[in-house]
C-alpha cells in the first residue's frame, strides 16, 4: 500500500470515530510538497472542512495507559508514544503510524557537521538547527530513564511530533503539557494566505473555511507568523516570500570589553536583529554603544555621550543628535554582510542543485539578500 492509499485508509478511519470531512476534501501526495489538501469542488465560506472530536486526538488525556506520563513533558510523551506504536501499533489510532511520513533525510534536524551542506547554512540558522538537535537528545535522555527506547526510532518519532503537534488546552495545568497530535489535520499544508482557520472547542478541533475556495485549489492553514529561518528549522521548508522574515547579528558585531559589560548589565547583551521594518530597539542600542568607544565614558552616566544613550534607552530622547553617526555604522555593517551573502548566495545558485534542502538554504540567503538591500535604500528614522 503507497502512502497515498495509506492517508486515505486513515481518513476513513477518522471518519468512523465521528468525525467530519467535507466531501470535497481530496488528499494526495506530490513532490516536494509531501501530502496535501485540495478541493474537487467549490466550497463556500463559513463551511466546515474538518471537524475532529477529542476522542480521534492523540494526548496524555486520550492516552492514559502510561505509567510514567506525569514525569515527561507532553512534546516527551508524544514522542514515546509514536516510537512505541513503531512497534507495538497504536490500538487507539490503527492507521496513524502508517500514514506518517517515513523518512526524515530532508530535515534539517538530520544534518551532520560534516555534511556538504552545512557550512552553507547561515551561522544564526546553524545555531536554530543544534539547539533542535540538543532538545532531541535531551528528550531522548529523559524518555530513557523510563523506558528504553532505540535512538534512531526516537528521531523518527520526535520530528514527526515536531513537525505535526499543535496547541491544545487540554488539561489546566503548564503551556508545555497542551501539545496534541491531530490524524488528518496535519495534511493542511502552511501559507501565510491560507483560506482557512482553526476552531478549538472542549469537544474537540475544526478547520473553517474563512473564504469561497474553488475547485482545484490547494487548502492552506496557517501555523503562525514564522520567519523562514524558523520554518525551516523546525519544519524543514521556507517559503518563497516571508514578510516575517527578520536575521539575527549576534555574530556580526564585535564590541570592546567594556561595551560588552555595559550592555550586559542593562540586558541589552545579544539578541541583534533587523527586518525589512530595519534594525530592532535592541539593535540600535547596540550600534550606539559602539559609538562609545572611551573605555572610561561608559562607566560615568554624568559623562555627556553616555548620558545621551541612558536617555535615548529609557524613552526621554530620540537620539536624533547621534542618528547620522548611527546611520554610518549601521551601512558599515550591512556592507559588510551583503558581501558574505551575496558570495554564499552566488556559489548555490551557480549549482542549479534539485535536493529541496539546498533550494532552502539558498531561499535563505536570498532572503537576507533582499531585506539588506532594501535597508540600504532606506534610512533609519
Amino acid at each position: 500500500m503507497n502512502w497515498n492509499s495509506k492517508i486515505l485508509t486513515e481518513v476513513s478511519w477518522v471518519k468512523e470515530q465521528g468525525a467530519r470531512v467535507h466531501p470535497f476534501l481530496q488528499f494526495s501526495v506530490i513532490p516536494d510538497a509531501g501530502s496535501c489538501i485540495t478541493s474537487a469542488g467549490r466550497i463556500e465560506a463559513g463551511e466546515v472542512l474538518l471537524s475532529l472530536p477529542r476522542n480521534v486526538l492523540i494526548n496524555k488525556t486520550t492516552y492514559s495507559s502510561c505509567p510514567f506520563a506525569k514525569q515527561l513533558t507532553s512534546f516527551q510523551f508524544l514522542s514515546w508514544l509514536i516510537c512505541k506504536g513503531k512497534s507495538t501499533g497504536m490500538d487507539q489510532w490503527p492507521y496513524y503510524i502508517e500514514a506518517l511520513p517515513q523518512d526524515f533525510s530532508w530535515h534539517p534536524v538530520m544534518l551532520s557537521a560534516d555534511d556538504p551542506l552545512w557550512p552553507n547554512v547561515p551561522k544564526d540558522v546553524q545555531k536554530l538547527i543544534l539547539e533542535r538537535k540538543q532538545s532531541l537528545l535531551q528528550d531522548y535522555q529523559n524518555v530513557s530513564k523510563f523506558e528504553k527506547v532505540d535512538w534512531t526510532v526516537f528521531q523518527w518519532a520526535w520530528l514527526c511530533v515536531n513537525t505535526r503537534c499543535l496547541y491544545y488546552k487540554i488539561s489546566p495545568s503548564s503551556v508545555d503539557e497542551q501539545l496534541t497530535l491531530a490524524p488528518v489535520f496535519e495534511y493542511f499544508n502552511h501559507s501565510l494566505d491560507a483560506q482557512t482557520d482553526l476552531q478549538r472547542s472542549r469537544t474537540g478541533i475544526s478547520i473553517i473555511a474563512k473564504r469561497a475556495i474553488e475547485k482545484d485549489e490547494q487548502l492552506y492553514l496557517r501555523y503562525g507568523g514564522h520567519g523562514n529561518d524558523q520554518l525551516f528549522s523546525e519544519y524543514g521548508f521556507c517559503l518563497s516570500i516571508n514578510p516575517f522574515n527578520h536575521f539575527n547579528l549576534d555574530n556580526e558585531f564585535s564590541f570592546t570589553e567594556q561595551q560588552e559589560k555595559f550592555l550586559d548589565g542593562h540586558y541589552y547583551w545579544n539578541d541583534y536583529t533587523f527586518s525589512m521594518d530595519g534594525p530592532s530597539f535592541r539593535t540600535l542600542v547596540a550600534l550606539r554603544v559602539m559609538l562609545i568607544s572611551n573605555p572610561t565614558d561608559l562607566l560615568d552616566s554624568s559623562c555627556d555621550a553616555t548620558r545621551r544613550l541612558l536617555q535615548y534607552m529609557n524613552g526621554f530622547s530620540d537620539g536624533s543628535r547621534e542618528l547620522p553617526m548611527v546611520q554610518e555604522l549601521w551601512n558599515k555593517y550591512l556592507n559588510l554582510l551583503l558581501k558574505v551573502v551575496e558570495e554564499k548566495a552566488g556559489k548555490l545558485d551557480e549549482q542549479k542543485s534539485e535536493n529541496y534542502m539546498q533550494k532552502c538554504i539558498l531561499q535563505l540567503w536570498k532572503d537576507r539578500q533582499r531585506c539588506i538591500k532594501y535597508l540600504l535604500n532606506s534610512p533609519l528614522d
